[in-house]
């Protein structure tokens, strides 16, 4: 009984490892990577969009600059945290939070309580993403969760208003991938062929 009890909490801990329990965070270009815990493969975390509509490929790579391998997008880190992918703004865009069809300001001058309610104007946007030939798993792939930075936050302009973008996703796949392909932009894992996120309506 001892023994069955031991096996299964080793298989229940084995089953927590993800690799990537001690990862690193770097960045390089535009992309954020966790580095795994035996620094012998990376996953793809986070793009940075620095808000230009003719900048909207995202070209995730086989292998980063010393030939480390990129074999994730989005996963698991520590025990078992999700670590899903995401496209952000670029830090040096300045972005105001938005809620509802307004954005509340709050160090707005000549106003009574210090704030202001500012116009949002919304404009549908397709990021691309290409998927390096190295990728064989892939995080929560939910299109809310990859672009809520950007569909909750907008960029300021110059009559006043505040641009929020609202994202879909359209996906290629490295001819030489053995994980996963991809038609019409939806993903779908080579093995099964069921999709692996498909976009929201």
């Amino acid at each position: 009984m001892k023994k069955t009890l031991m096996l299964i909490l080793f298989a229940i801990l084995l089953s927590a490892c993800t690799g990537y329990n001690e990862s690193k965070y770097i960045t390089e270009g535009s992309m954020g990577y966790e580095l795994s815990s035996s620094r012998s493969e990376a996953m793809a975390r986070e793009y940075f969009w620095d808000g230009d509509e003719n900048n909207t490929v995202i070209d995730v790579p086989a292998e980063l600059s010393d030939g480390t391998p990129v074999r994730k997008l989005g996963g698991f880190i520590g025990i078992g945290v999700p670590a899903s992918f995401e496209i952000k703004y670029d830090e040096a865009i300045d972005t105001e939070t938005v809620t509802g069809s307004a954005v509340t300001v709050n160090d707005a001058e000549n106003t009574d309580d210090g704030k202001e309610e500012t116009a949002v104007v919304y404009k549908d946007i397709v990021f691309t993403v290409n998927v390096g030939r190295n990728i064989t798993k892939m995080g929560v792939m939910n299109e809310y969760n990859i672009c809520y930075n950007i569909t909750s936050h907008g960029i300021r302009q110059d009559d006043g208003t505040v641009l929020v973008y609202r994202p879909t996703l359209y996906f290629n796949v490295a001819p030489l991938n053995t994980a996963f392909y991809a038609e019409d932009g939806i993903l779908y894992k080579r093995d099964t062929g069921e999709p692996v996120m498909t976009r929201q309506d």
